[in-house]
């Protein structure tokens, strides 16, 4: 009987301990891969704010022509002396369109900001002329050439 017990219990010892060795395989099987399932959408995370990165870079970056016309600041080449002014207008955007033209022909044009009685409006001027009469032949020639009005101010 003795025998049977001790047979019994090492029997018994053997099953728990290779069952235990069994659990023990499989815990380290699941810890490995809730560590690789971790790791994964670490992962994935950061792809996704990346992405989210880029998108909104993109979007920045993406202006229709007209957005990104309407953002352009012209400045004038230097103060002091004369400028001739051809137009004028509430809108950034038909005022750089018309700066953008003169300075595809070759004038030195710019825009000019100011702001009446709570108004913006936009010049379209061209040159930074030392003298009145410089300022007067540059507004007779776009008059020539273009068909436009034009007046001349102090470039300040």
């Amino acid at each position: 009987m003795i025998r049977t017990i001790i047979v019994f219990l090492f029997a018994l010892v053997l099953v728990v301990f290779i069952g235990c060795n069994k659990s023990e395989d499989d815990v380290n099987k699941l810890e490995q891969e809730a560590l690789e399932t971790e790791a994964v959408k670490a992962a994935s995370d950061s792809l996704a704010i990346a992405n989210a990165a880029v998108a909104v870079e993109m979007e920045e970056e993406t202006l229709s022509p007209e957005e990104e016309l309407a953002s352009r600041r012209y400045e004038a080449a230097g103060t002091g002396g004369f400028t001739v002014q051809i137009g004028s207008g509430t809108t950034r955007l038909a005022a750089n369109y018309d700066a953008e033209q003169y300075i595809a022909r070759g004038y030195e044009a710019f825009v000019s900001e100011v702001y009446i009685d709570d108004v913006s409006y936009f010049r379209i001027r061209i040159g930074n002329l030392e003298t009145y009469e410089e300022a007067t032949r540059l507004g007779e020639e776009l008059k020539d050439k273009f068909s436009v009005d034009y007046w001349i101010d102090n470039n300040i």
